[in-house]
Formats: structure tokens, sequence, C-alpha cells
């Protein structure tokens, strides 16, 4: 059975994150790490400051295997665009990412 957190639980971690910040880095650390990730794209989220894109695909499943299954670029790729889609903000790479997966798919077509 899994584990159900409470209100009092959740306030009291706060707490004590706030009380020792490194405790809380590491749980921070564990969570993404659980995701599975390339190191690089793990570190990803991070620097984007992204704990919704963890959050996402901690609970779509569907979606993290998706993303652990492409080489470490492509994971980071994939990191940027579902962090703009889930901020609404552009993702500064997007349309060289667009161009370069047109560009790929064209030159597969065309041999």
């Amino acid at each position: 059975m899994p584990v159900k957190v409470s209100q009092e639980y959740i306030e009291a971690a706060r707490r004590h994150g706030d009380e020792n910040p490194d405790d809380e880095a590491r749980v921070h650390e564990a969570y993404i790490t659980g995701l599975r990730l390339s190191d690089e794209a793990a570190q990803s989220i991070v620097d984007r400051g992204a704990p919704a894109v963890a959050h996402h695909l901690y609970n779509d499943k569907n979606a993290a295997e998706q993303i652990r299954s492409l080489p470490t670029q492509g994971q980071n790729a994939a990191i940027a665009r579902l962090h703009s889609k889930l901020t609404g903000k552009k993702n500064a790479n997007e349309d060289t990412d667009k161009y370069l997966a047109e560009r790929t798919a064209g030159s597969k077509g065309g041999r």
C-alpha cells in the first residue's frame, strides 16, 4: 500500500527544510534521481528550476519512459520542451529544435 502523506507531515517537512536546507536538497536529489534520467537530464531539471517537470514525469510514467529511451541530448531537449509546455514559456532553442527535426526528417525521406 502506498504511503499517504498528511498535511501535518508536509508542514513539518517544510519547517525542517527551512531549518536544514542541505537535508531538503538531498530529498530533491533523491526524488529526481528516482526518475532514472541521464545525469545531464536530471541536472537540466535542476538548472531550469523546474520541480514541476520532475513532478510531471513522476506522475506520467509513460512520458518518463519515453524520455529515458532517448540519448542524453534527446533527453535534454525533451526536458526543455516539457518545461516550456508546462510553464507556457517558449524554449530558447525551440526554433532550432524544430528546424533540426524537420531537416532530419527531410533527409531520411529523400534517400
